[in-house]
């Protein structure tokens, strides 16, 4: 899909990440009176927004950078972890490696904080950071609060985002 040809299908409202359909003259009148106007897209089960033209599909977060700049990035990053918040402001391009490093916290998370958990064995609170599928740091403390603060640490010094490890937004 082209610049051009998402231009002169959708409008995108930067301030709101909303595409909207434009009037197409070469559909039928009964699409324009329709779609004309309404909103782009529907929502996939993980909170994405998916536009179709033409039988091709594209994600919302990457037709906001095709509509704007001209091109797709490798990946696009939602800074605040929605899905659905497709404002340019919201999105910034990345690599897969930039991108893992701005993800919510699992649902199987019971410490409430990612690269914290509990060491059954040793009866004492672990922080730990994983880098490409690896384990590159861990510790173990006596107070939860001193293996959260190394956590934190240990983000800033590797770049993760400020964000990662929030708690997920649920799928409206």
């Amino acid at each position: 899909m082209t610049q051009d040809e998402i231009k002169s299908r959708l409008h995108y409202n930067q301030e709101t990440g909303v595409f909207t359909w434009r009037s197409n003259p070469l559909a039928p009148n009964y699409w324009n009176t329709r779609y004309s106007g309404t909103s782009a897209g529907t929502k996939h089960p993980l909170g994405y927004i998916i536009i179709s033209i033409n039988k091709k599909r594209i994600y919302a977060h990457r037709a906001a950078f095709l509509y704007l700049y001209g091109v797709t990035p490798e990946e696009v990053d939602h800074i605040d972890g929605s899905p659905s918040n497709n404002r340019i402001s919201n999105l910034r391009p990345v690599n897969r490696k930039t991108n893992m490093r701005n993800v919510g916290r699992s649902s199987s998370n019971t410490s409430g904080k990612t690269g914290v958990c509990w060491d059954n064995a040793r009866g004492k609170w672990m922080a730990y950071i994983n880098r490409g599928g690896k384990r590159v740091r861990s510790k173990r403390f006596t107070k939860r609060s001193d293996a959260d603060l190394h956590r934190i640490t240990w983000c800033r010094e590797y770049e993760f985002h400020e964000n990662h490890g929030r708690e997920r937004k649920p799928l409206a």
